[in-house]
C-alpha cells in the first residue's frame, strides 16, 4: 500500500492503525483528515489487503470531492462525473500512476 498520496496540491500520509476508527459515532474502515493531510486505514486482521486498498480509494474519492469542491447534491450528473474524472486524472498524473509513467516506489 502507498505510504503517501498527492490529492490536488496536498500530500497525504497514509497510515495504518490497529486502533478503532470512529467517525460520527460509527466504526469505520478508514478516514481522511483534511487539516492534517492524513488518511488512516484500519489494519484489522479480519480485513483483506484488497479491502484495505478499496478503503484507501474510498478515502481518496472523498479527498478529490473535497479538493474539487464538488457539491454532489446540487451538481448535475455531467458536472459531478467531470469533476471526479478530473480529480482522478490529476491524482494519477501527480502520483506517477498513468500508463507510461514511472510508478511511485513505496518507502
Amino acid at each position: 500500500m502507498l505510504s503517501k498520496v498527492k490529492i490536488g496540491c496536498y500530500d497525504y500520509d497514509v497510515l495504518l492503525t490497529k486502533e478503532p476508527i470512529i467517525v460520527n459515532s460509527a466504526k469505520c474502515h478508514g478516514k481522511i483528515d483534511y487539516h492534517t493531510h492524513e488518511i488512516t486505514i484500519a489494519d484489522d486482521d479480519c480485513y483483506s489487503e484488497q479491502s484495505k486498498e478499496q478503503t484507501l480509494w474510498h478515502e481518496i474519492v472523498h479527498g478529490i470531492i473535497n479538493y474539487r469542491n464538488v457539491n454532489y447534491g446540487k451538481a448535475d450528473e455531467e458536472t459531478f462525473v467531470d469533476e471526479l474524472a478530473t480529480g482522478l486524472y490529476l491524482l494519477c498524473k501527480s502520483n506517477g500512476l498513468l500508463p507510461g509513467q514511472n510508478i511511485i516506489k513505496e518507502e
